[in-house]
């Protein structure tokens, strides 16, 4: 089985959780391809797609959506599953009310692609989130809203996503979840 995993990344965190993926997926005998949606990967030279992108500004970013969408009549006819990297997965850990309404809503462009993929799962995972990359009044923003800085992804959660994605592969157990 040759999987591709596909992602837009814009400071190199959701292209770590691709790799990532793709190498818990190796380790099952699955063949991996990881390229970024930038380089137009084909999903109809593959038998499985992973797709993901980086979460700014609540949506998902432009060339990850662009893609799905150029790609939708090949992404739909074959076992897809969709994931998220941004800020949404850890903020529900903070105190304040304002970073738990903002874990509880998916990505902007997350109901409309699953509505046209139909992907098997979609998940949403922690990333990165580096002061030092931060414009100053978003920094001061963001800690002003309890927010905190720092590295979220939770590699056991994302072991766990890639293992399901794994026997769902295995076994040919490729319905809707």
């Amino acid at each position: 089985m040759h999987v591709l995993v596909a992602y837009a990344s814009q400071r190199g965190s959701t292209a770590e959780i691709a790799e990532h993926l793709a190498a818990r997926l190796r380790e099952h005998g699955m063949e991996c391809t990881v390229r970024g949606v930038d380089h137009d990967p084909r999903p109809e030279s593959f038998d499985a797609v992973v797709l993901g992108s980086a979460v700014q500004g609540a949506a998902l970013l432009p060339e990850a959506v662009a893609y799905a969408r150029r790609n939708e009549r090949a992404l739909t006819s074959r076992p897809l599953w969709l994931f998220s990297v941004g800020l949404q997965p850890s903020a529900g850990h903070h105190r304040r009310a304002f970073a738990r309404l903002i874990a509880s809503s998916p990505p902007q462009d997350v109901p409309q692609l699953r509505l046209a993929l139909h992907p098997l799962d979609y998940h949403a995972f922690a990333g990165v989130l580096r002061a030092h990359e931060t414009p100053p009044a978003q920094r001061w923003l963001y800690r002003l809203l309890g927010g905190q800085f720092g590295d979220f992804r939770d590699w056991h959660q994302i072991d766990a996503w890639a293992e399901g994605i794994a026997a769902r592969l295995a076994t040919g157990t490729l319905t809707g979840s």
